[in-house]
């Protein structure tokens, strides 16, 4: 996890900060502009950049690298980032992750779930979880 003040921009790896995991896309998450996904050859997400206000969430978080909880739930084991303990009103579904947001309109990014262990590996995950 990377925060640039002067950029305000922040950016979640969500499975290595290995550099030489390539990008093969970058979309825009239509529900909040302030969040691009990237998107390796195969379709996983493996890093989400932050803009403004959301950007400025990770200020005192740069250079962590244990980030996830590891949680059992109904469908399984998921893995668990949150900024904040806020109960969610929206969320939205990407390739086997859940981001949540705490206003109506899909505003204010509160945390995700790694919901498809086997798409973005166990022992990955479990070596960034805290």
């Amino acid at each position: 996890m990377t925060y640039d003040n002067q950029a305000e921009l922040a950016y979640v790896h969500l499975v290595s900060n290995n550099r030489n995991i390539k990008v093969k896309n970058t979309d825009e998450l239509e529900e909040n502009s302030d969040l691009n996904l990237d998107f390796d050859a195969s379709g996983k997400v493996i890093g989400i950049e932050f803009f403004g206000f959301t950007a400025l969430k990770f200020r005192d978080m740069n250079n962590v690298k244990k980030i996830y909880t590891k949680n059992q739930s109904d469908k399984g084991i998921i893995y668990s980032f949150r900024l904040a303990d806020i109960k969610p009103k929206k969320s939205v579904q990407v390739n086997g992750l859940v981001l949540y947001f705490k206003g109506e309109e899909f505003e204010d990014f509160v945390g995700l779930d790694i919901t498809d262990v086997n798409l973005y590996g166990r022992e990955i995950l479990d070596s960034l979880t805290i």
